[in-house]
């Protein structure tokens, strides 16, 4: 027994003398870190990974949508600034349907001659509005799983339908008739406008559906909301305006282009500034925390 007992006492080996345990908390040596658990909320932005810390740059999976909303914008402030109003804007909401004919397809004009044609007025800006809030829709409704934020993505392909159908409108209305067998147009004035609502207020919806998500984040209540909002109660009030007067409401319309390129310009910046790729964890419900 006594031998076993002195083998057991020979096998154990003190590791830290536990009078000198407060001792060694108390007088950390230079060279000691202290270690931090090992989950993600307890890990100091001054020490978070070089490659998981954020930057200040956004990755090129947000870079993308904000460069395409940066071109509309300045498109269509070029667009408002010329002498006989905006192209676009004459273009989408026209007053009659002769007004429509100049655009539509002329006699031996193909396909790719007619989209080169009325690119400038109804592809390009329709593009980069429509691609740039559906890539920020989709990247933000899906990262933080805000069912809001995916109806975005709906309304981004409603709209880019919409701006299909615009132009095969274009293209069959027009065409040799069977009884004069001459060139003649018969382009619809209603669905023609139905589908300018759809492909110029789509995108102003998409916004005010991702801008609760970006209140959330930013714990400014409902300000980025209000932002977003103003571009889309302007349209619909100049729609509104127009088909219960029975004339374009030309001035209202404009003033949609004017305070898309504010909300939009403001909306851009902040995004670029507070990186979206890091929203995550939490989902934004219908009150927000101020």
């Amino acid at each position: 027994m006594e031998s076993s007992q002195n083998s057991r006492e020979a096998s154990v080996s003190v590791v830290r003398d536990t009078s000198e345990y407060l001792d060694v908390l108390l007088r950390k040596g230079a060279e000691a870190r202290w270690v931090m658990g090992l989950t993600p909320e307890d890990v100091a932005p001054d020490v978070q990974p070089e490659e998981t810390a954020p930057s200040r740059r956004l990755p090129n999976g947000f870079s993308l949508p904000l460069i395409l909303m940066g071109c509309y914008i300045g498109g269509i402030a070029l667009d408002c600034a010329q002498m006989d109003g905006s192209e676009s804007l004459l273009f989408s909401f026209p007053s009659e349907e002769l007004t429509i004919w100049p655009y539509c397809r002329r006699e031996g004009e193909g396909l790719l001659a007619l989209l080169t044609r009325v690119a400038p007025v109804l592809v390009i800006p329709s593009v980069f509005a429509i691609v740039s809030v559906f890539l920020i829709s989709l990247r933000i409704g899906c990262r933080v799983q805000h069912f809001q934020s995916l109806c975005g993505v709906g309304i981004s392909i409603l709209s880019f339908i919409s701006l299909v159908g615009q132009f095969f409108l274009l293209y069959f209305s027009c065409g040799t008739s069977t009884v004069s067998k001459e060139w003649e147009c018969d382009a619809s004035h209603t669905l023609f406008w139905l589908c300018s609502v759809f492909r110029v207020g789509g995108p102003l919806a998409v916004v005010c559906c991702v801008s609760p998500v970006m209140d959330f984040f930013a714990g400014t209540g409902r300000r980025w909301l209000l932002v977003s909002s103003i571009p889309l109660l302007v349209f619909t009030a100049a729609v509104v305006s127009s088909v219960a007067k029975g004339e374009v409401a030309t001035s209202a319309l404009q003033l949609t282009y004017y305070s898309t390129i504010f909300s939009w310009s403001l909306i851009s910046l902040f995004l670029w500034r507070s990186n979206p790729v890091y929203w995550t964890g939490a989902q934004p419900k219908g009150k927000h925390d101020d």
